[in-house]
């Protein structure tokens, strides 16, 4: 998938980026790029399991110095040749915004657009938005383009994050900096949804609650962060046993954003991951509140603000799969 991804970057139209990949631990990724793109690819190569949170990290700071943007791209994906420039143009013309979000299409359905930057509820759980004109609270970490100095001025993502939110954490950093995200929605991004891990294993929701805490506790405000950590952690077991209940009484567990994993894992399963979560937490409540500090000590931008952009504020989604008539996934 990289190689595809690495050639759709090379057939740019009047772009020539500077490409960066970062290599972990895969045995022979290396020997292929180095044979099919000779000097067109910077490899980094990783000996370790660092996580994609100090992957994006590395590959930043393996840019050249003087970049003015960096592209973040998953390696699922594909650009299309002039998405490129359209995001170059329409950050060259926009200095009021920091962060660019293409348009992100079904790489196997191209009439159909994933999102456009994604909404958030007040815990910082994303939804997608599809909607032109509309700024997002969120870019999509598949596809960002992302100005350098506002890298510099987050530090860059969290590496403790390891795998997911790891760009929901670093946006809203930047955003209570005072940086702003807008769609692009001329430039497009064709994504496979998930390509190289299952989009709700056990992991990655074990991951989801872990980081959305972290999340939460740094980058609001006290006391409001113990607050909405506390209906966070509140409404995910609400919801887990909503979701149990209503799959059990239709016979089925259908999609849903956060549970689907719950038909594939039994409940005592669920309970371990979901305490784990609130454990490692605890474990790390030195660090991350050493974290907060740092990050309130910077903000310019209040938490009214930050709440009046988030635009969606359910307290708990159920999926649309769940309605009366609709059949299981």
């Amino acid at each position: 998938m990289i190689l595809n991804c690495v050639e759709s970057v090379l057939r740019s139209r009047n772009s020539k980026p500077e490409i960066v990949v970062v290599d972990c631990m895969s045995r022979d990724l290396g020997r292929i790029l180095n044979e099919r793109f000779k000097d067109s690819v910077r490899l980094v190569q990783l000996d370790s399991d660092v996580g994609v949170a100090e992957q994006r990290n590395i590959g930043f700071r393996n840019c050249a110095e003087d970049s003015k943007f960096v592209l973040f791209l998953d390696n699922d994906t594909e650009v299309e040749s002039e998405a490129i420039e359209r995001l170059a143009v329409a950050a060259a013309q926009d200095y009021q915004c920091s962060i660019f979000q293409p348009r992100i299409v079904s790489y196997s359905d191209r009439a159909k657009t994933l999102e456009m930057g994604l909404t958030s509820n007040i815990f910082g759980i994303p939804k997608p938005n599809r909607v032109v004109g509309v700024e997002p609270f969120f870019a999509s970490g598949s596809g960002m383009l992302v100005r350098t100095d506002v890298l510099h001025a987050t530090g860059g993502f969290d590496p403790a994050f390891y795998f997911g939110a790891e760009e929901l954490d670093l946006i809203w950093r930047a955003r209570l900096l005072g940086h702003r995200i807008r769609t692009v929605p001329e430039a497009v991004v064709y994504h496979k949804m998930e390509g190289t891990r299952k989009r709700l294993s056990a992991d990655r929701l074990y991951l989801g609650l872990r980081n959305t805490i972290r999340m939460q506790l740094k980058n609001y405000g006290c006391p409001i962060n113990l607050l909405i950590t506390f209906l966070f952690i509140a409404r995910s077991a609400i919801e887990g046993a909503v979701l149990l209940f209503v799959s059990k009484a239709l016979g089925s567990f259908k999609d849903n954003v956060a549970f689907i994993v719950m038909g594939k894992n039994n409940f005592p399963d669920i309970a371990v991951k979901f305490l784990s979560a609130i454990s490692w937490n605890l474990r790390n409540l030195k660090d991350t509140f050493a974290q907060h500090a740092r990050i309130q000590s910077t903000r310019i931008v209040g938490d009214r603000m930050i709440l009046s952009a988030m635009k969606k504020n359910d307290f708990i989604y159920i999926s649309p799969a769940y309605k009366a008539g609709s059949s299981a996934h």
